[in-house]
């Protein structure tokens, strides 16, 4: 999909991470254009409680370059973590 703007975007990631923690899923934001505390501010804006459903594991918001790309992790590795992480929660 292609936005013209950062502000168009986090609407609808926004409204759609709402809806779908609101049906009880797990939403993984990796982010690149805009920061990690941008995102979770987006969010907070939108209503969703960010604080709750990053300690309860239903929300993780992690910068997509240093979580795949950082010094030696891969995708394969982060998504194991993510796995884990998962599991830990459930």
């Amino acid at each position: 999909m292609v936005y013209s703007n950062a502000e168009s975007f986090g609407k609808v990631y926004s409204d759609c991470c709402k809806k779908r923690l609101a049906d009880n899923d797990i939403v993984i934001l990796l982010t690149f254009y805009e920061t990690a505390e941008k995102v979770k501010l987006r969010l907070g804006n939108a209503g969703i409680d960010v604080d709750k459903h990053l300690k309860e594991g239903s929300l993780i918001i992690a910068d997509a370059a240093k979580g795949i790309f950082g010094e030696n992790n891969n995708l394969l590795q982060f998504l194991l973590n993510v796995e884990r992480h998962v599991k830990r929660v459930a």
